[in-house]
């Protein structure tokens, strides 16, 4: 794609220019993952995407450029929204993709995963490490498919913390690792090459210490990760609480689909949480008018941050507090029960998939045009 050569000097060059500027008085303390965040990426055999998991991985890669311009600009708050709708998008791929070979279902898996965790993060130092970690699988999902990789640049940055690639859709270098301060801080880069290798460069098999495949002479009984801390819990909870996600993730995938409206996905996860909850009859109508409530705070204040004129740093910070502030009323319906501690340390993930689905700027663009009708028939706005 590029010439290696001038890749080679232009990384020279843009070290140099790099280390002779201060640093970013935002920068992060928090140590990369021991071995999520490599210099050195593996391969993945060439592969063609069938239709549907072509089309899932062009709107992943829109929602990924989506993410780092906000992250270029120094904006915490779209990357709530933007990583959920990329964990879905990845997630699609997983479901439509046919037959994937090798490591690419585990890597897709991982992505997701890794775009979890982003919409997790509390400030942008740790933003931009995870975004890293999603910018190290998604340029491995990428390049099995040259089709991806068509009028898509990669740049690397000599500074970045972790990861240091990032892919944009235009030639004009802006680093989401350093922010305004340091746009230009960078050089052209490459897609990983492919092939049928997919070990790194100590030997290991790719993602190998990701896999959750356990060894045969594993005991039988609840998972590891659920045993700690939860008294009480089963291996039925588990399983069930693994069912409710799948669920919500089709009802995703149904209203993608125009299967079923963005208000029915609502209302129906919101009556499938309750009944995992074990609420029914005075307590499950509690909790769905709270959960209903606190999905309408969080897009309101989405909303409130995306009107022009308004302070960034300050919409920023009001969003995560609101967000806080809908997930402690959520979570305010629950009591000890195993089931209830599982749920609790995911409600603000659960929150920000309701509130923000596959469908969410076609939705934004709906109720601006209706405004603008409504203000045109001299009706006034809400």
């Amino acid at each position: 794609m590029r010439n290696r050569g001038s890749t080679r000097l232009g990384w020279v060059v843009w070290m140099s220019v790099c280390l002779l500027l201060p640093a970013s008085s935002g920068a992060s303390e928090t140590p990369a993952p021991d071995e999520a965040v490599q210099d050195e990426i593996t391969q993945l055999p060439q592969h063609d995407y069938s239709e549907a998991a072509l089309e899932s991985l062009h709107t992943a890669l829109e929602i990924y450029e989506a993410l780092r311009a906000e992250l270029a600009a120094d904006r915490l708050q779209g990357v709530f929204v933007d990583s959920t709708r990329l964990a879905g998008a990845l997630r699609m791929t997983m479901l439509g993709g046919g037959d994937l070979p090798g490591p690419i279902p585990e890597t897709l898996k991982q992505t997701s995963l890794a775009a979890e965790s982003l919409s997790e993060a509390e400030d942008l130092d740790t933003a931009r490490i995870r975004f890293g970690d999603v910018s190290r699988l998604l340029l491995l999902v990428g390049s099995a498919d040259p089709r991806l990789t068509e009028d898509r640049y990669v740049f690397a940055c000599p500074m970045a913390q972790g990861f240091h690639k990032w892919i944009q859709v235009t030639e004009t270098m802006a680093n989401p690792y350093m922010g305004p301060s340091m746009l230009v801080c960078g050089a052209a880069s490459d897609w990983p090459e492919t092939g049928s290798s997919v070990e790194t460069a100590s030997g290991e098999t790719a993602l190998a210490s990701a896999r959750e495949t356990a060894p045969s002479t594993a005991p039988s009984g609840p998972e590891p990760e659920f045993e700690p801390g939860i008294r009480g819990l089963e291996m039925v909870d588990v399983r069930d609480y693994k069912f409710l996600w799948r669920e919500i993730e089709q009802l995703q995938v149904w209203e993608h689909g125009d299967r079923i409206s963005i208000a029915e996905f609502r209302s129906k996860s919101i009556e499938k949480t309750a009944h995992f909850l074990g609420f029914g009859g005075t307590a499950a109508d509690e909790f769905s008018a709270v959960a209903v409530e606190a999905v309408t705070s969080v897009r309101d204040s989405f909303r409130r941050g995306r009107e022009t004129g308004n302070d960034p740093g300050g919409l920023q910070t009001g969003f995560s507090s609101d967000l806080d502030a809908a997930r402690t009323r959520v979570i305010s319906q629950l009591s000890g029960q195993p089931r209830h501690q599982l749920f609790e340390p995911e409600c603000k993930k659960w929150l920000l998939k309701l509130a923000f689905g596959p469908r969410e700027r076609e939705e934004a663009e709906e109720i601006k045009q209706a405004r603008a009708s409504q203000a045109d028939s001299g009706g006034g706005t809400d």
